[in-house]
């Protein structure tokens, strides 16, 4: 089916219902008032280019765009029947390409303008780009499940959601402090209605697939072959520490849920001792700081406490 659309010869009667909802398309564009320099993406989509894409329409398949693989494979990029849901699928395409220039064309201006917990990330500005675009023409519930994906694109490097769409500014905004992570192991995380973490996931089927914290997580710390979670605690878990104590802590796991130790047994330290513990990664070490100035490194692999690292 894909190569006989991909040299698809449209019948008289379909080539005017081609003409007609390729009009309409660039009506919409006009409306959505994409710039004149970036119009070409609109003719781009819409006209058939050898070894590149055909599009039309056709009464048994309905309206399509069949792009041509660099290896002489057809793939279907869009096969719908139905007009609405054409209109909409031609219309994204479009501002996708749209977007994305607009955003390389802006980008100076908009990281000096930057202001927000994380890194830059152009994604914000070409993603609000298309929605607000496609909102021109299509109702926000329309577009509810295209903006859903859109903050998983947005979310996939945090531990916790950090980006949520606002309806009414149409615009990404922060919702937590949580920093990005480099994906070593997929983790994620659940909140109660105070933001505090109640359940990490490692998405596994092995017993061990999912950790119930009982305090508010302050930060997520990966390693090589770990991760550590810095937790004060309200209550606590029978699996953690002594249930009877309440204080900060770091715990350590595996990517496979298994919890190895926790700073505050491992040295033996009293509540004082085990406030505003840091961890920072030191070639393979964890090396902890805290407030009363006693540092000291721990061995990822042993998972001891180095002699001689322990400072006063």
């Amino acid at each position: 089916m894909n190569e006989e659309l991909a040299s698809y010869k449209m019948s008289a009667m379909e080539e005017e219902k081609w003409n007609s909802f390729k009009k309409e398309i660039i009506d919409d564009c006009k409306k959505i008032n994409i710039p004149d320099k970036l119009f070409n993406y609109v003719d781009d989509n819409l006209e058939s280019k050898y070894y590149q894409h055909s599009c039309g329409y056709s009464e048994k398949k309905g309206y399509f765009k069949i792009d041509f693989g660099d290896r002489g494979s057809f793939v279907v990029d869009i096969l719908e029947k139905d007009y609405e849901e054409a209109r909409f699928a031609f219309l994204e395409r479009i501002l996708w390409s749209v977007s994305v220039e607009y955003e390389c064309i802006n980008r100076k201006k908009f990281e000096k303008k930057w202001n927000y917990k994380v890194d830059y990330d152009g994604r914000k500005h070409f993603f609000e780009y298309t929605i607000r675009s496609l909102n021109v023409i299509f109702p926000y519930k329309k577009l509810e499940e295209y903006i859903s994906s859109f903050c998983e694109h947005m979310n996939r490097w945090f531990y916790i959601k950090h980006w949520d769409f606002n309806k009414e500014n149409m615009e990404f905004e922060e919702i937590s402090d949580s920093e990005e992570h480099s994906f070593k192991g997929l983790i994620r995380a659940t909140l109660n209605n105070k933001k505090q973490i109640t359940e990490l996931d490692f998405g596994n089927k092995g017993k061990n697939s999912k950790i119930i914290i009982d305090g508010l997580v302050d930060k997520i710390l990966e390693f090589d072959r770990c991760f550590a979670i810095k937790v004060k605690f309200e209550e606590n878990n029978d699996k953690h520490i002594n249930k009877d104590t309440k204080m900060d802590n770091i715990l350590i796991y595996n990517y496979d849920g298994e919890f190895l130790w926790d700073v505050q047994s491992l040295t033996k330290c009293q509540d004082s001792f085990a406030q505003n513990i840091m961890v920072k990664d030191n070639n393979g070490y964890l090396r902890v700081n805290t407030s009363m100035g006693k540092n000291f490194c721990i061995d990822v692999n042993s998972k001891a406490v180095l002699e001689g690292t322990m400072t006063k």
